[in-house]
Parts: structure tokens; C-alpha cells; sequence
């Protein structure tokens, strides 16, 4: 994959030391520690420039280096790859090459034999002295293994070797299983050969999985080139490299798909080349580049298809150079649509050719939201500005299109306390309690009654409010104005399509209802016209005195009796009492009834008494004619008590009134 291009960097083990040759330009060393086998130990100097060495070809010079993950290499040790100047060696590993087959402890001793000389260490733990140890240990083996030549065909099949390197039970019972054969027919069984290798030859599972398959075939592809222990071994060996290659492929694919993105390859290699990309954007919004699937164009915003993991340089730079025309071509296209193209959905964000290019957001009034372009890195400068300029004028032409009737109230030349009613409606998304301009609805004359009625307006006795804002589409606006306004964004939304009443929704406030054009009555909230119905049917209940529910109150709300009481307590009632049904086996009935209005008290003019002070009851005191002369004296009063009547005061002859009555005298 690194050779072919497919990937940049490569990640290795110290293996690669051992002789890979590649066009690696630079070597850079996470660490200078490995285990070795049996403990952990330093790279020596040689085997460090044998790792370096890879990076460089013929004439083309390499470079190497460490990583933070790496401790600073000494002076001597850098200036012994560069110069590839090593220390001989002072010693080699050892092991015996005249081995004793006249019995298995023979064997094992002559392996285990000490070096003939002080330099040489020998080799402690192959493969095959570890397998023929543990093979000896089982008594089905070392029964067979009496004879020279039986002991020299138990260690050639312990050089078998496990791929896997786990020298695990099932590779020992392997062994045994073919030296157990050979010992007795001389030849491996032809079914028991094709079944071992027809169960590797699956090219289904995951890269664990897959790396055991093949490492399980490699040990029989192994076998096979004994050709001495078993019969056809040339179609042996041609399956067995049949079912490598199938095995190999699969994982080199699930390796690719897993840890290599190919689309970034190619664009890395055509990015490279500086050659012109053939690219193309299907109607779904799919872009491909030389053929391959890129990424997702979703109006404005370009969206690689690539894992997070994966490479998305590549991707990227080969989508930024394909795109910017389409972007002015969007751009352009979306400057010039009409108002109709752009459509807000539940939450504010605003759909142009099924794409989200902008959100709605809390603007300076009620009815004017702003618009924010959805972030795109391919907008920039003019283009972005352009299309922030068209998402505002839409963001306030659409509120007064589809609230036309409602918006008209701000504007329209209603006089007097019409005027009043009509503003407060306006500000309440068209649904107003009465109750909170009951003293302007007193006020109001035939003429302003006319005046609301001609803009929309209905007065019930409930609910003010305007039956145009009332359809799907105006009650889904409103309830999207009002989100942006209070920041309240109930999850439930607004009641559906069609639907008049519905269960309340805990956590929904009675002003988001109100703002949508329904009202809550107890557990239940219903569009305000058809809760001014149920209000006239109660009303007309309760005119008889004492009522109970009835089926037409039922349907209209969609409620259960439960759920009634709460509402017609609502409404202003009062529960009065129960009465039994007429099945004894179902609930009592409750029973309802108009509350008492307190009575007013006769103002009387004298004030605030004291109770039990008023005036004395009795006949009133009579006025009795006085003497002729005497004035009107009251009966009981002593002669002498009535005070002197005051002196005339003279009239002024210069007064106006003087004047005239001497023209009236004249006259």
C-alpha cells in the first residue's frame, strides 16, 4: 500500500531492519528499546542503521530522526549511522549441528549442548527443541519415537513452524497428529489433508480473524512441500497457495477498508500531479472526483465522506478546487429565488432546495427575526454577504405573508378603543384572554365592534382571537415566532394538523399554547373557537341551574368525564355535588353549577358606618312655619335660639348688575 501510493506513512516494527526495500524518503525512530524474546533491551548501533538505512534509493539520499516518544540518540551513536562505522562483532549466537538421533533424550541433550568456544552463546529456545519438549512429554509420542530414523522424522516434524507464534496446544497437537500418520502408513491421509485446508478456505471475517486463516494456511502450505509424506503433493501445494492468495486478498481489503482511505490516495497522487480533476455533482448532492465519492455538497456546506479517523486533507483540497463554480452558481441561484423557494421548518432553520442554509433566529420585534447563514468554509466575502442579504429579506417578508391579516392590525387606521384591542391582539399572535381587555371591550361602541369584526377580529366571551390564524400554517408560524421571541422550544411542538384539542404536555407554558391559538382547560388544550363552543354549551348547562356532563361537551373536547370536571372548573364552575348513576356498578355523577355572584350593597350616601349605627328608624323630623316675620322655626327649638338673619350688604350702583337693572326699569 505504501509502495503503490495508497498511504503516506508507513508505522513499523524494528523488522523492517531486515532487509525491506522501499522509496522511503525518511526514517523517524519512536523508540530504541525492544524485547527481545526474553527481556527488554537497547538496538546496538548496527542494528539501528540497518532501520535508518531504509530510507534512501540509490541516488536519492535518505534522512532519519527520532520522535518525542524517542530519547535523544548520542553523538557517537548518530555518527555511526551516517557513517556506518560499527563495532565488530564480539560474539556469535551457537547451535550444535551434530545431533545425536539414536534415542529422544539423545536428541535433546546433543541441542542442548554447550559451545566449543567462549565467544559463542548458544541458541536457547527454538521452535523445534520447545515442540520436541513438549511433545516428548506425551507417552502416545515418545512410544513411537524408538529408532534412530523415527527420531530423526519426530524433530523434522517439530520444525514445523506456527505462523501465529503462539506455540499454542492445537499447533502441538498438530505435530502430533501428522507424526502419529507418518509413524503409522507413511503418508499423510489425502481427506484429512483437503478437510485442514478446506476450513481455512474462508475469506469472510475481520482482521484478527483473517490473519489466523492465513497463518493456519502458510503452516500447511509448509507441509505440502514435504513431498515425501504425502501423495499428489503438487495439487496439495497449488490449493494451498489458492487458498493463501484468497485469504490474503480478503485481508488486504479489510486492512484497506479499516486503515486506508483510497479515495484520499488518488486524489493525493492527482493533487500531486497537478493534473485536472474530472469531477461531477449528482442531483442528491453526491460529489465524485476521478470517479470517486467524496463527500456530500448539502447546500452551502461540503461534508467529506471519510471517517473521522481517515485522511481528509486530500479530500478536502480536491473538493476546494472542484467546487468554488458550483458554489457561484448556488450562490447566484439562490440570490434570484423568490421568497416561496425558502422554507422555515419547526425550529427555525431555513430549506432551500431541501438544503439548510440559515436559521431563523430572535430578531428586534415580534414579527422580525433575523436570518444566520448555516457556516460553510466554501462562503466567503461577497458571496457569503449576498446570501446573508437575501436570507433577512426573507426572514421579514415571510412573517407578514403568512400572518398577513395579524400584521395588518399594526398599520391599519382603526379608531378609538378598537384601535386598543386590535394592537393588544397584534401583540398576542392573534389570541387574547378577554379578560385582560374586558374594560375596553365595555367601552366599545357598534362602530368599533364593526371595525374588529371587518379586520378579522372576534370577541368571545372567552377568548379574543382571529379565525384566519387559526389553520396549520399560521399556528405552526406563531409557535415558531414565539420560540424565537421567549427562547421556549417545547419538543412537542404545536398541536397537529387538524387536531382541536390534545393532552397537555408538562413543561409547556399556557402562553405558548395562547400564541399558537389554543387554550388549556385542565388536562386538555383545545384551538380557541372550539373552546368558546364548549364554553357557550356549559353556559347553556348551567342556565337550568344544577348541571351535569353531558355527550356534546364530551365531543367537543375529545375528553373523558375526568377530564371534563378539570375543565369546567376551568371554565369558572364549581363542583356542587354527586348523584348516584343509574348503574350502581359505574361512578357517581358529579353534579356542577354557575358560582354566586356576591351582591352589591345600596350605597345609602351615609358613608361607612358601624354595624347596627345607621339612621334611627321613625318618622323624620317635620319643619314647622314660624310667625310671619319669625322665619321657619323647627319644632322643639327654645325662643330665643334661632341666630339673627345677616344684614343685606348694600348693591354696588357701578356693579354690571346695577346697570342692568336700571335699563330694565327704563325698558
Amino acid at each position: 500500500l505504501f509502495q503503490s501510493g495508497d498511504v503516506d506513512y508507513m508505522v513499523a516494527t524494528d523488522a523492517i531492519g531486515m532487509g525491506l526495500n522501499m522509496d522511503i524518503e525518511h526514517v523517524a525512530l519512536a523508540g530504541d528499546v525492544k524485547f527481545d524474546g526474553r527481556r527488554p533491551r537497547r538496538l546496538a548501533p548496527a542494528e539501528l542503521g540497518q532501520i535508518a538505512g531504509r530510507a534512501g534509493r540509490y541516488t536519492t539520499d535518505g534522512t532519519f530522526g527520532i520522535t518525542d516518544t524517542c530519547e535523544m540518540l548520542e553523538d557517537e551513536v548518530v555518527d555511526a549511522i551516517e557513517n556506518h562505522r560499527f563495532k565488530y562483532l564480539s560474539g556469535v549466537v551457537w547451535r550444535n549441528a551434530v545431533l545425536d538421533y539414536s534415542d529422544p533424550d539423545a536428541l535433546i541433550r546433543s541441542l542442548e549442548a554447550p559451545p566449543p568456544l567462549s565467544f559463542m552463546s548458544r541458541k536457547a529456545d527454538a521452535d523445534d527443541h520447545r515442540a520436541l519438549s513438549s511433545l516428548l512429554e506425551r507417552d502416545d509420542i515418545r512410544v513411537r519415537a524408538h529408532g534412530e530414523a523415527e527420531v530423526r522424522l519426530l524433530h523434522e516434524v517439530c520444525q514445523i513452524p506456527d505462523y501465529q507464534r503462539e506455540y499454542s496446544d492445537s499447533h502441538t497437537e498438530l505435530l502430533a497428529r501428522i507424526y502419529t500418520h507418518l509413524t503409522d502408513g507413511e503418508r499423510l491421509p489425502k481427506d484429512w489433508i483437503t478437510g485442514s485446508m478446506q476450513r481455512l478456505d474462508r475469506p469472510q471475517g475481520d482482521i484478527d480473524t483473517l490473519m489466523s486463516r492465513l497463518s493456519g494456511i502458510r503452516t500447511w502450505s509448509y507441509i505440502t512441500q514435504r513431498s515425501h509424506w504425502l501423495d499428489g503433493a503438487e495439487d496439495f501445494q497449488g490449493l494451498a497457495r489458492s487458498i493463501e492468495d484468497r485469504v490474503s486478498d480478503s485481508l488486504n481489503q479489510v486492512l484497506t477498508e479499516r486503515f486506508v482511505d483510497r479515495r484520499a490516495a488518488v486524489l493525493s497522487r492527482r493533487l500531486k500531479e497537478n493534473s485536472v480533476l474530472m469531477s461531477s455533482i449528482r442531483p442528491d448532492g453526491t460529489v465524485t472526483v476521478e470517479g470517486e465519492d467524496v463527500g456530500q455538497l448539502d447546500g452551502f456546506v461540503f461534508t467529506p465522506a471519510i471517517a473521522e479517523s481517515d485522511e481528509k486533507g486530500p479530500v478536502l483540497a480536491a473538493a476546494r478546487k472542484v467546487l468554488p463554480d458550483e458554489i457561484s452558481q448556488r450562490v447566484r441561484a439562490l440570490v434570484a429565488s423568490a421568497d416561496a423557494a425558502f422554507k422555515p421548518d419547526a425550529s427555525g432553520r431555513i430549506f432551500w432546495r431541501d438544503a439548510m442554509v440559515g436559521q431563523l433566529v430572535k430578531g428586534d420585534a415580534l414579527y422580525q427575526p433575523r436570518a444566520e447563514v448555516r457556516s460553510s468554509s466554501l462562503l466567503e466575502g461577497e458571496q457569503l454577504k449576498s446570501v446573508q442579504d437575501r436570507l433577512n429579506a426573507f426572514a421579514l417578508s415571510w412573517p407578514r405573508e403568512i400572518l398577513a391579516r395579524a400584521v395588518a392590525l399594526e398599520g391599519e387606521t382603526l379608531t378609538g378603543t378598537a384601535r386598543g384591542i386590535a394592537y393588544q391582539v397584534f401583540e398576542s399572535l392573534g389570541t387574547l384572554p378577554s379578560r385582560n381587555v374586558n374594560e375596553m371591550v365595555k367601552q366599545l361602541d357598534d362602530d368599533g365592534r364593526r371595525q374588529l369584526a371587518q379586520h378579522g377580529i372576534r370577541l368571545g366571551v372567552d377568548m379574543i382571537y382571529m379565525p384566519d390564524l387559526l389553520k396549520p400554517a399560521q399556528i405552526d408560524a406563531k409557535a415558531l415566532l414565539y420560540s424565537l421571541s421567549t427562547d421556549e422550544r417545547p419538543e412537542c411542538g404545536p398541536p397537529p394538523p387538524g387536531r382541536v384539542a390534545i393532552d397537555h404536555v408538562d413543561g409547556v407554558s399556557d402562553g405558548y399554547w395562547l400564541a399558537t391559538g389554543y387554550r388549556r382547560l385542565g388536562g386538555r388544550v383545545m384551538r380557541v373557537d372550539m373552546a368558546e363552543r364548549l364554553s357557550a354549551t356549559v353556559r347553556a348547562a348551567a342556565r337550568e341551574g344544577e348541571f351535569r356532563i353531558n355527550e356534546e361537551m364530551l365531543s367537543l373536547a375529545g375528553a373523558t368525564r375526568e377530564q371534563m370536571e378539570e375543565m369546567i372548573v376551568d371554565l369558572g364552575y364549581r363542583k356542587s355535588g354527586e348523584e348516584p348513576a343509574e348503574d350502581p356498578e359505574k361512578p357517581t355523577i358529579s353534579l356542577f353549577t354557575r358560582p354566586q355572584r356576591p351582591k352589591k350593597q345600596r350605597d345609602t350616601g351615609g358613608g361607612d358606618r358601624p354595624k347596627g349605627q345607621g339612621k334611627p328608624k321613625g318618622k323624620p323630623r317635620q319643619r314647622h312655619a314660624g310667625r310671619p316675620g319669625e322665619g321657619g322655626a323647627r319644632s322643639g327649638d327654645r325662643p330665643g335660639s334661632r341666630k339673627p338673619a345677616p344684614k343685606s350688604t348694600p348693591i354696588d350702583p357701578n356693579s354690571p348688575f346695577a346697570v342692568l337693572a336700571k335699563l330694565k326699569e327704563k325698558s
